[in-house]
């Protein structure tokens, strides 16, 4: 018969990770919304040009930061909208990149 191990939830744990992954994302943009305790949306308009990287790296100098400093692994999903992008996110978990871009949006869906 199989036996099941129950551990208690530690919230305050869960909040000290989630206010340092979403302090890595503010390093990226000032313009951070907030979905849930461990997902958010980053404004990244302008900041391609700021960082000097393509989208990809920058959402792979992301999920590197998150993961040296904070010790978990994140998707990122990029796109037009909040909604693509939260759909892109889902297709590379648990440590990938996903972009659609304007021109993909029709072949992706």
């Amino acid at each position: 018969m199989p036996e099941a191990h129950l551990l208690s939830a530690d919230f305050y744990y869960y909040g000290l990770i989630s206010e340092k992954m979403f302090s890595i994302f503010r390093r990226y943009s000032p313009d951070i919304e907030a979905y849930s305790i461990d997902e958010g949306f980053i404004d990244m308009n302008g900041i391609r040009s700021m960082w000097r990287k393509s989208y990809h790296e920058i959402a792979d100098d992301i999920r590197r930061a998150v993961y040296n400093e904070v010790g978990i692994t994140v998707s990122v999903g990029i796109s037009t909208t909040r909604i693509l992008a939260k759909i892109a996110s889902e297709m590379n978990k648990p440590n990938g990149t996903t972009i659609i871009s304007g021109r993909r949006i029709s072949n992706f869906l």
